[in-house]
């Protein structure tokens, strides 16, 4: 690991800000773990071409959460909740009733027949190029509540591929599942607030500098609440698909409504905490409280010696931490690898 000039650490030490409120329901924290899971296939004629070259060729690369250690139920939810997601977006024609019991093996067999048999009705198609693909963020894991998230990728032929996801927040003890109703007490004020996040988040298309016509919801595309959400350390993250309020193009939206705009409709919030911010340029340079990150090795060295620093001094709670002008892919990464330097240092306090 880099070494830390102290001067710096003191200064990222005094530099954290204050969040929010805390009212959770679970007494207990629990220590949760979350490991990986993996599949990867590559089959047909033509795999072996370059990406652009290719017509025939089914490629599965799938990335999903575990829990390796945690409750019986909270196993259970977890692994229901990502077969039912992989199993959704391998083969889309399974009733999701049974979705959490199909094996992802099978449907990961389903999906390169289709490819095959796309290929012998279109054998020099480039849409006969097959992608299934997924990676995951762990978004909060504090011991009392778990927010997974899972993004992926398919292309079956057509004008284009299709980018999906999927957020769930957990109760680490019970295992449930979280719905709005656990999480806010008027969902037609959160409607409100969320219509005005996505709005300061999508400045681009309501409000277009490049000549494009401005977007606007109307009744083909009405706003609505997202179908995936999750609970994080700063508030409520929101992550909405392409096509669930716009179209295609706008490709998918996500941001946090805080916990400071929630204000008494929300039914969880987290204790005063402090909380540590990353920016990133519009070059993708990143900041720890204002000084420059080299990458992102050096931001994770920088935030695992600031937790370190944190527990030796016997601090009882980790800083939630977000990010600012960050892209999309890059703010899940971080907020992951944030989550899971929490929870290795957690293990050493057992």
């Amino acid at each position: 690991m880099r070494k830390l000039n102290f001067s710096i650490l003191s200064a990222l030490m005094l530099a954290l800000a204050f969040s929010c409120q805390n009212n959770t329901t679970t007494d207990v924290a629990q220590v949760v773990s979350v490991g990986s899971l993996s599949l990867s296939k590559t089959e047909g004629k033509g795999c072996d071409q370059p990406d652009s070259l290719r017509t025939d060729c089914a490629t599965i690369d799938l990335s999903w959460p575990n829990i390796d250690n945690g409750s019986e139920a909270l196993k259970k939810s977890v692994k229901d909740w990502a077969t039912t997601y992989l199993v959704g977006i391998l083969a889309p024609e399974t009733d999701l009733e049974k979705a959490a019991q199909a094996s992802i093996e099978e449907k990961a067999a389903e999906f390169i027949k289709m490819q095959k048999d796309f290929a012998k009705e279109a054998p020099d198609s480039p849409m006969a190029n097959f992608t299934a693909e997924s990676k995951y963020n762990v978004l909060l894991n504090d011991g009392k509540y778990l927010t997974l998230e899972i993004e992926g990728y398919t292309y079956t032929g057509g004008a284009h591929g299709s980018p999906t996801a999927a957020v769930a927040t957990f109760d680490v003890l019970s295992g449930k599942m979280l719905n709005l109703d656990d999480l806010v007490k008027d969902k037609k004020a959160l409607e409100a607030l969320a219509e005005a996040s996505f709005r300061a988040e999508r400045a681009d298309i309501f409000e277009p500098t490049d000549g494009m016509e401005p977007f606007n919801f109307d009744e083909n595309f009405p706003f609505a609440l997202p179908q995936n959400y999750g609970l994080v350390s700063d508030g409520l993250y929101c992550h909405y698909l392409a096509y669930e309020v716009g179209p295609y193009a706008i490709g998918n939206t996500q941001f946090v409504i805080p916990f400071e705009k929630l204000g008494a409709i929300a039914k969880i919030k987290f204790a005063a905490t402090e909380t540590i911010v990353v920016t990133c340029s519009e070059k993708g340079e990143m900041e720890l409280a204002g000084k420059p990150m080299e990458d992102f090795d050096a931001l994770k060295a920088t935030l695992q010696a600031l937790l370190a620093e944190k527990l030796k001094s016997g601090a009882k709670e980790f800083p939630s931490i977000k990010t600012e002008g960050c892209m999309m892919g890059a703010s899940g990464e971080i907020r992951s690898m944030y989550e899971e330097l929490k929870a290795e240092l957690l293990k050493t306090k057992e």
